[in-house]
């Protein structure tokens, strides 16, 4: 009797095919390309936008992307609102993925694709297709599949911290395996898909490296056609063929414009250092004609009335939510099923209460934004002890002189209490205190006006005498 096939068929996808997408409204022009290409080449396919945003008219924005628009709300998924406030928009469109995947399988496709919307079919899905129908239940594309010299970004090393598949693409077969991948991944998102390379995580990517050990009947696709993008261009050279353009000699399926810029047309990804306009030869024509129908896309975006501004990225009373306020709300709530109005109210949120792990009386003129600032800043950290009352004053009192400046923070999440120490008659002490701290914030003066050995004496004196100094200036 002859083995079984590596990847037996199961026959439990036998639905019609799902392709689909996740944007906000930020990105509606890439997707708008990229639904025209799946239509033109995949016209049997079911074709979704989700769109992880809010939209008074959803079916305007269905209209401008001539295919279907879902709003992300509608998914499988009690904590949407909870992560659109603790991821920041990268973050959150690639957690919503497992749950649109279940979604699809909950709707009887048999075979779901996803794609970035930065992506343009040239050919058809062939070989995707072809590993479902053979058995494969998931199908995923390594970023390289040679190796890179370490002199040029990005390396091998920054690839396998990101992930080893490019999660631009990836599809699952609806089987009951691949529903409990899906599951776990799904599990994961809701608190972790996050951007963090020191722990080890990337977004919804570096979770994928999985998926041939939790899911084997896992197709790891090497064609060179698919998934063509700043990262492994330098083994896929672009050319021109009498029907299309190809890959390394392979016909070209789908390009990846990850990092593209529309008013950047020397350059390739903004992202990457590695390939150059010059290298892509007769694929620069790729590259300029995609850049000018995205042009097209957006005055048609600004034609249709659909604004692009994103509906999570500020609270209700119109202040911008900054990834610093994003990360106080990550570590303070956990994940959690609440609605929109709630999640993004200033004052509902844990931003203006006293910091933990702080007990003393000023306590409350330290918020947790002016408190996760200070656990990021070693140089802060050294300035002031804010577990001491005193100085917990001095850093309170440099932070609305001059710190929510240096750093972006809108007066909203700093304690009233503390813009009220202005009003204070300040002490010679409280003074220095300050003022030591902007010399130290300002260490690149010396940059332009002495010599390189000065600079350095400077550069010392800033980062070791004066915060020493510091420490021992107390308010009264």
């Amino acid at each position: 009797m002859p083995p079984a096939p590596l990847f037996a068929s199961q026959g439990a996808h036998e639905g019609p095919r799902q392709i689909f997408t996740i944007c906000s409204k930020n990105y509606l022009p890439l997707a708008r390309e990229l639904a025209a290409s799946v239509l033109e080449h995949e016209p049997s396919a079911r074709v979704t936008v989700i769109l992880s945003d809010e939209a008074d008219d959803v079916s305007a924005i269905s209209d401008y992307l001539g295919v279907s628009c879902l709003p992300g709300r509608e998914l499988p998924l009690p904590t949407y609102y909870d992560m659109a406030m603790r991821y920041d928009i990268v973050e959150f469109n690639t957690a919503l993925k497992p749950a649109a995947f279940l979604h699809f399988m909950d709707k009887g496709a048999g075979s779901i694709v996803y794609l970035d919307p930065d992506i343009q079919l040239h050919r058809p899905l062939t070989d995707v297709w072809d590993a479902i129908a053979e058995g494969a239940q998931g199908v995923i594309t390594p970023h390289i599949c040679q190796p890179l010299d370490m002199e040029k970004n990005p390396t091998e090393l920054k690839i396998m911290r990101t992930g080893i598949y490019n999660l631009g693409f990836a599809a699952l077969a609806n089987t009951e395996d691949a529903r409990k991948f899906a599951e776990w991944w799904g599990r994961r998102m809701p608190a972790d898909c996050r951007v963090d390379l020191d722990a080890g995580v990337f977004v919804d990517q570096k979770y994928v490296d999985l998926m041939p050990s939790y899911l084997p009947r896992t197709k790891i696709l090497r064609h060179p056609g698919y998934n063509v993008a700043y990262w492994n261009l330098a083994h896929r050279p672009l050319a021109r063929a009498t029907n299309g353009f190809t890959a390394a000699g392979q016909p070209l399926v789908f390009m990846h414009f990850s990092g593209i810029r529309e008013d950047k047309a020397d350059f390739v990804s903004v992202h990457q250092d590695r390939v150059s306009v010059a290298d892509l030869g007769e694929g620069r024509a790729l590259f300029d004609a995609y850049r000018e129908k995205l042009r097209g896309n957006r005055k048609a975006l600004k034609e249709a009335g659909i604004a692009a501004k994103y509906a999570y990225g500020q609270f209700l009373t119109g202040e911008e939510i900054p990834k610093l306020v994003r990360t106080v709300y990550a570590k303070s709530v956990p994940p959690s099923a609440k609605p929109f109005e709630e999640v993004f109210d200033l004052a509902k949120g844990p931003f203006n209460q006293g910091a933990t792990g702080i007990t003393h009386k000023n306590q409350h003129l330290i918020s947790p934004v002016m408190a996760d600032l200070w656990l990021r800043k070693p140089h802060l950290q050294v300035a002031f002890n804010i577990r001491n009352a005193k100085e917990a004053k001095a850093y309170a009192l440099w932070f609305v002189e001059t710190g929510y400046r240096e750093w972006d923070i809108a007066p909203a999440f700093i304690p009233k209490a503390a813009f009220a120490l202005t009003d204070e008659k300040r002490s010679v002490r409280a003074r220095m205190a300050v003022f030591t701290m902007k010399l130290m914030e300002k260490a690149k003066f010396f940059a332009f006006m002495y010599p390189k050995p000065v600079r350095r004496a400077a550069t010392r004196f800033n980062r070791r005498v004066a915060p020493q100094l510091a420490k021992r200036i107390k308010t009264r």
